[in-house]
């Protein structure tokens, strides 16, 4: 830069950055203001003016920093910070900012010294964070030179000015500043990880091998800890955050194993120190925190072997163990910091089986301890919440913190389980015994009544806790399973026999206090433990058949079994050659067809698919295995696995006959005979449902229940499970989170298949199929419960589609037809033309929309509708539909319920609508049950080829489209348009989307016959569509989904409708398209570019090329006009993609260069000047690379759209991108 342009330019940035007027107010605005100003134009200026910029900003500082406003030189510094990353790779001189501070630090100035320290700390924050605009390969790149070549140096300048501040007692801030700069370097994501430091669980930190000296230097860690006890927060709490993280170094950074000893030996004996001394602990919240953090960090990354043999380590644990206990019982102060302590001996107790050697652990008699000090704590808590009022929060509200708790809780539980189940037992029983005798009580005074809420609250904990030490035992990894299932049978046994007394006497009143659905919410999430481990498919994983499996294998559950069986089946499969191959050995096969008519290699695999059958059942089976000991020395499950994976390897080289002799000599398997006999053998011993329910009730925990309470299987504990569920229902209508958990548990119930088929076999399933409305179940009249009943509806329906019976279906609907569907439409079915009405409904199909049409026409009055149906009852009835539509599958159940829904009922959805279009609380619920309606998922709506069922329901859409469409476009001003408006308006284009690509309507048919149903619906969906602004739907996620999906649809299967729309529409929807490509979420983007693809491959084929049929296709003279009266809409478009693809991350490249080459071929001439001007809008250093990467995109690529072409030219594209990003 010359010199005379040099003085303009610093004279120029002088007058923005106020150099001469250095006020507080005028240099914060000149610094906010170049800050945002110059933040997007950085990245495009030539290399040299960032130098210079760097430059000046550092003199700058130099000169004016020390006495600048704090706020307006963290501006500045950010700006120098960010110049600097920008001109990284532009030459030396920004590399050396770190040898300018040390410069400015020895200048001898407090001020000078305090600048350069932020000058460091905040450019390594800056090169952490990735900087808008930049790519994250960019950002990579720049950060891992950055941690190369200055880090450490950054770090050292940490360290060396740390030493000399505490040495010369120096003011707070220098201090708080050098520990903050130290803890960002030590912060920094060395390997691209994105390490978030709000993250509970921090990952190991892989500092390069390069600090190995300065971290095994014992001076390095006692530097933090002497600042931890010479200082307090903030400086103590970024001492201790800085020793998180040194305790979270890898464990290969050290030199050796004693090099890695002696630094936790430093590390765990200063912990030890702080201990001892309690200094800063218990004043200081922050400190208390961070601490608790380090202690957890420790066995995070350091193995319970390494920590025993610390020095010190009897003293060490026994301070932890005091610390943990007083945490717990000071739970007011401490409950943030629990979860770290619990998480610390959660972890110290689950390494206890692989500790090896004499060293004591001193844990046997610390955890107990520490369970009892647990638990004690949180039962005395509910009534000091109870008495402190709103001054104290109740834990139990808690429910993060509860769950994190309780996710360590039961490592310690069952660490020694006997003693610490007694000990729950020994607190849970007078409990029980006390609520029982509430039950009798009557006229409850004050006093009696917060006595109750307490009992109620010690309980809640109780079922809590219980709950969770019953899911424990999925993780546990004790080999006394058979024991441990007893002991949970007798702590589940309490808390079933709870429930026989919670809805009797005084209980049965208490259902409105907040005590009481407390403790139904626990008894809620007690259930969900105990059927995760007991019932259904999870209780396979609690045999102790698949812990042996465990220890033998790794297989420690179905899951992994049947992993490892398909993988080796892909594995093992013969390719298409080797197939052929051994299909041509007529010896093989003829062999096993004479035998046992297995004639080819389809007849083998079918008959190995039916084996791998035999791992889905309950394997553990005594019956099954004796009979397998009997006949073929099977004894167990290994021996099975192991003669499954010799059966495999035989898909692979049947005739091979070294497999042949590795059989015979195993198992005296010796031909193929003997292999396919065995096989069918196993065949026919495959469990069925009734010996899988006995292998499953043959647990301890329900012998355990049956002793106690006469729950003797698990059809038993379902029964009453249902039981409880049903009381919820009924009872707790007003409190919509008790009711959600309620439904919940059920539809987890009946989700699995076990379970499923379990609960068919119950009365209480039977009677909720058969009156499941209002008059049993309070909760569907209560207003907070409307979302609850699509839940709930979509769980009986999921129960009543899991048997073939259509008669159950009718039972199943009757209610809803007799009652909520009565009570809401009668007016329509039952005024004075009923009879004749409902006949017509009846009539065939062809006149019947004639007459439905008619009726709706003349329907007397929508406001009389309006007036005699409740609103609630209309708003449960389209819940409950949707409930059950989302549960139809199959194109058997989607039947049931379209034949019921069509032609009966749907003249009462469009007179529903009509009657309420303006209530969104109405519509919404009937739009997405519309929706869901004709959602063609899992290919269920598959009618015969000769019915017109598909054309009627789209007809009946267009009709709800229409109707809607009619009173939403003349909506206006409105209070929330989300709500009152838009949503409406994305539903129906949910809607219309789902149905024109459901593949189940012919669209032809409508033209042909003059129907207008399916112009009138894509008429009334665009204009819709365009009442909304282009803003809005960029807004609202939602919105931009459905809107972009339709117009994919449009344009795949409707190009000629979308061509022949009027001019302003057409440049709407181009130009939404244009915005849509340029959106964060990929599914719209790449919806986009599909639709641009077929737009311009439709123009290509139509307009610029000869069409092969001779005649172009209807819209393509439409869609010429409005391309020549806006010719920029296409070349927008494409400018958008070649920027997108160059410049931006994008995870569909795929997708987004499909339509660049029809866009390209549409106009060459125009993409010649589009590639010019792309190419000048870069930086002139950068404009030479860009050309002669552009000069290959067209290399070996036609005229033509034809599939290679297309490929050839997506090839290219990649990389055209990659050699120009690899030099940027």
């Amino acid at each position: 830069m010359a010199g005379e342009d040099q003085q303009r330019w610093q004279q120029r940035q002088q007058q923005q950055l106020g150099l001469h007027g250095n006020t507080g107010t005028s240099a914060e605005a000149a610094g906010t203001s170049v800050q945002e100003q110059q933040q997007r134009r950085l990245i495009l200026l030539h290399a040299q003016i960032r130098i210079e910029m760097k430059k000046y900003f550092m003199q700058y500082l130099d000169t004016h920093g020390p006495g600048m406003e704090a706020y307006v030189c963290t501006s500045v510094v950010q700006l120098l910070c960010r110049t600097v990353k920008l001109a990284w790779f532009d030459a030396d001189a920004p590399r050396g900012i770190v040898d300018e501070c040390k410069a400015l630090m020895e200048r001898g100035s407090p001020g000078h010294y305090l600048l350069a320290l932020k000058v460091l700390t905040m450019l390594v924050s800056e090169i952490n964070t990735a900087t808008p605009g930049r790519t994250l390969t960019a950002h990579r790149k720049i950060a891992v030179s950055f941690r190369d070549l200055s880090l450490l140096s950054v770090f050292k300048v940490a360290l060396v000015a740390l030493r000399q501040l505490l040495d010369n007692r120096a003011e707070p801030r220098l201090k708080e500043q050098g520990l903050t700069l130290a803890l960002a370097c030590l912060s920094f994501d060395f390997v691209g990880t994105c390490l978030d430091d709000s993250a509970e669980d921090m990952s190991t930190i892989q500092v390069p091998s390069s600090w190995r000296g300065l971290i095994e230097d014992p001076s390095t860690l006692q530097l933090f800890l002497d600042y931890y006890a010479a200082s307090g927060p903030p400086p103590s709490k970024l001492a201790l955050e800085c020793l998180v993280r040194l305790a979270s170094v890898r464990r290969s950074l050290f030199s050796s194993d004693v090099e890695r000893s002696k630094f936790l030996n430093r590390l765990v004996n200063g912990c030890r120190d702080i201990l001892r001394a309690q200094s800063g602990l218990a004043e200081h919240h922050d400190n208390y925190h961070e601490f608790c953090r380090l202690l957890g960090r420790l066995k995070t990354n350091y193995q319970l072997s390494e920590l025993v043999s610390v020095d010190n380590y009897t003293e060490w644990i026994q301070l932890v163990a005091q610390l943990t206990i007083d945490s717990l019982n000071s739970w007011q102060w401490a409950k943030d910091s629990v979860y770290y302590l619990l998480g610390l001996w959660s972890r110290l107790v689950s390494s206890m089986p692989y500790l090896k050697g004499d060293s004591p652990s001193l844990l046997e008699a610390n955890v107990p301890k520490i369970t009892q000090a647990y638990i004690t704590s949180r039962l005395e808590s509910v009534r000091l919440v109870l008495v402190g009022g709103s001054s104290l929060d109740d834990m139990l509200d808690a429910e993060d913190q509860l769950s994190e708790q309780l996710e360590s809780l039961p490592y310690l539980v069952r660490f020694q389980y006997d003693k610490s189940s007694q000990f729950v037992c020994s607190l849970i029983d007078p409990l029980v015994v006390n609520y029982k005798q509430a039950t009798t009580m009557t006229g409850l005074d004050a006093a009696a009544k917060q006595q109750l809420a307490v009992l109620e609250g010690q309980l809640a904990w109780m079922v809590s806790i219980v709950g969770s030490v019953i899911r424990g035992r999925l993780s546990s990894s004790s080999s006394s399973a058979e024991s441990q299932e007893s002991i949970d049978g007798d702590l589940a046994a309490r808390v079933f026999g709870l429930l026989s007394l919670m809805d009797t006497g005084v209980h049965q009143g208490r259902y409105q206090e907040n005590s009481r659905q407390r403790l139904d919410m626990a008894v809620l999430g007690f259930f969900q433990n105990f059927r995760k481990v007991y019932i259904g498919e999870q209780v396979m994983q609690s045999s102790t058949v698949y812990s042996k499996l465990g220890e033998r294998l790794g297989l420690a559950d179905h899951q992994a079994v049947l992993t490892l069986m398909l993988l080796l089946l892909l594995l093992l499969l013969p390719g298409d050659a080797e197939q052929q191959r051994v299909m041509q050995s007529s010896n093989v096969y003829s062999k096993l067809g004479e035998r046992l008519g297995l004639a080819d290699h389809q007849a083998v695999l079918t008959l190995m698919l039916l084996l791998l059958l035999l791992l889905l059942q309950v394997m553990q089976s005594s019956t099954v295995y004796s009979k397998l000991r009997e006949r073929l020395g099977l004894a167990d499950h290994q021996a099975v696995l192991t003669l499954m994976l010799l059966l495999l390897l035989l898909l692979q080289v049947m005739q091979s006959s070294n497999v042949y002799s590795k059989l015979g000599e195993r198992l005296g398997l010796a031909d193929h005979q003997a292999v396919l006999t065995l096989m069918l053998l196993l065949l026919l011993l495959l469990p069925g449902d009734a010996e899988q329910q006995r292998v499953m009730q043959s647990s301890n925990v329900y012998s355990k229940l049956g002793e106690r309470l006469g729950l003797a299987d698990h059809q038993a504990v379902l029964t009453l499970m249902l039981q409880k569920i049903a009381t919820n229902l009924k009872v707790y209508g007003s409190s919509e989170g008790l009711v959600h958990l309620t439904l919940t548990l059920f539809q987890d119930l009946a989700t699995g298949y076990m379970s499923g088929k379990l609960l068919l076999k119950l009365e209480a399933v039977h009677f909720m199929l058969g009156h499941h409305t209002s008059a049993y179940y309070s909760f569907l009249d209560a207003p907070p419960n409307s979302r609850n009943r699509t839940c709930y509806y979509n769980t009986l329906a999921r129960l009543l589609f899991m048997e073939d019976a259509p008669s159950r279906f009718k039972g199943f609907m009757a209610p809803l037809q007799s009652t909520c569907y009565y009570n809401t439409l009668a007016w329509l079915l039952f005024m004075e033309d009923a009879p004749s009405r409902f006949k017509g409904f009846m009539a065939p199909l062809q006149s019947a929309f004639g007459e439905i049409a008619a009726r709706s026409s003349n329907c007397s009055s929508p406001a009389q509708l309006r007036q005699s149906a409740p609103q609630l009852a209309v708003v449960g009835l389209f819940r409950d539909l949707r409930g059950i539509a989302a549960a139809t599958a199959t194109r058997r159940t989607y039947s049931l319920l379209f034949d019921w829904m069509y032609p009966a009922h749907f003249r009462a959805v469009l007179c529903c609508l009509e009657a309420f279009a303006d209530t969104p609380a109405v519509t919404t619920p009937l739009l997405k049950f519309v929706s869901e309606f004709v959602f063609n998922k899992s290919q269920r709506l598959t009618f015969d080829s000769s019915s017109p069922n598909g054309i009627l329901l789209f007809r009946e859409v267009s009709k709800v489209l229409v109707c809607y469409g009619q009173h939403v476009l003349n909506v206006q001003q409105v209070s929330d348009p989300y709500n009152d408006k838009y949503k409406g308006i994305w539903i129906c284009l949910q809607a219309l989307s789902r149905a024109m690509s459901g593949n189940y309507v012919n669209f032809g048919v409508f033209e042909l016959y003059g129907d207008a149903a399916l112009s009138d619906a894509l008429g009334v969906a665009l204009r819709m569509a365009l009442s909304i602004p282009l803003a809005d739907i960029m807004s609202y996620k939602k919105v931009a989904k459905a809107y972009f999906s339709l117009i994919e649809v449009l344009c795949h299967n409707h190009t000629g409708t979308v061509a022949c729309q009027d001019s302003v529409t057409f440049g709407f929807i181009l130009s939404s398209l244009d915005q849509g490509l340029k959106s964060l979420d990929v599914s719209i983007s790449s919806a986009c570019a599909s639709a641009v693809d077929n737009l311009a491959s439709f123009y290509f084929r139509n307009v610029v090329r000869e069409p092969e049929s001779g005649r172009p296709a209807p819209g393509s003279a439409e869609m010429q006009e409005h391309l020549r009266q806006q010719p920029a809409l296409l070349p927008e478009i494409l400018r958008s993609l070649f920027e997108i693809i160059l410049f931006e991350e994008n995870s569909n490249q795929w997708s987004l260069s499909r339509p660049m080459l029809s866009l390209i071929l549409i106009n060459e001439a125009v993409y010649l000047q589009l590639r010019q001007q792309i190419i000048v809008a870069q930086p002139p250093d950068k404009q030479p690379h860009l050309a002669a990467c552009l000069d290959k995109l067209m290399t070996d690529v036609g005229s033509n759209l034809e599939p290679k072409n297309r490929d050839k030219f997506t090839q290219n594209l990649t990389i055209v991108r990659h050699e120009y990003r690899s030099k940027t």
